[in-house]
């Protein structure tokens, strides 16, 4: 694996704050979870979406998952989004939700940081290994999605995205919530926090139900 900075693609950064940094500045976050890119490792790409890629990668000795934002795609609404992700995923410590250890903030380079979960998805787990759930593992799974959503919701933070390949499994078959792209915070009068007003969402009871149900039915 080589180190991020000595790729090319990661040098060169404008010491200009970024719209991202003056965002999280303004949220009153300080900078103590910035990633130092010359410490970064990445190594074999483990997933792909519209707007970005998952790699496995090595930092400061601990195996961790970094999700990296492509730079071609970068406008104001993807880095308000990244910077509401930081800002959440800072804010949450708990053993049923992936642990995040911080954020490369200065565009064009964004990318977070968090704990690598061996096991894969939930989803994966049970599709492409062909497994039945006995009604052990099946409750099991559901404690552990529900002690990390009432965690969340403890801490008026509203997922809005959950199902199976958004819960994450370590070596022990801990299941963790995961994939903070689109949660927002809740205010005290019920209203999503965000430039752009009010978001729809499911109930968390509804929320739930779905995903045990998924796990039932799969």
């Amino acid at each position: 694996m080589d180190c991020l900075e000595t790729k090319g693609s990661w040098s060169g950064s404008s010491q200009i704050p970024s719209a991202v940094e003056k965002a999280l500045v303004s949220q009153g976050k300080s900078g103590d979870w910035e990633i130092d890119r010359r410490l970064l490792k990445i190594g074999e790409r483990i997933a792909s979406g519209s707007c970005g890629d998952l790699y496995r990668g090595v930092y400061l000795g601990q195996d961790v998952a970094i999700k990296v934002l492509r730079s071609e795609h970068l406008n104001d609404a993807l880095e308000d989004e990244f910077a509401q992700e930081v800002a959440v995923l800072r804010e949450v410590q708990h053993r049923n939700v992936v642990r995040f250890v911080g954020a490369c903030t200065k565009a064009p380079h964004l990318c977070i940081v968090t704990e690598y979960m061996p096991g894969g998805s939930l989803y994966e787990y049970i599709h492409k290994n062909h497994i039945v759930l006995n009604l052990p593992q099946l409750l099991q799974f559901a404690i552990d999605v529900c002690s990390g959503m009432e965690y969340l919701h403890q801490n008026n933070i509203i997922h809005r995205d959950l199902k199976t390949t958004n819960l994450l499994m370590d070596n022990d078959k801990v299941v963790k919530v995961a994939d903070f792209g689109i949660a927002r915070f809740q205010n005290q009068g019920g209203v999503m926090t965000a430039e752009t007003g009010t978001y729809r969402w499911m109930d968390p009871e509804v929320e739930l139900s779905f995903v045990c149900l998924c796990l039932l039915l799969h």
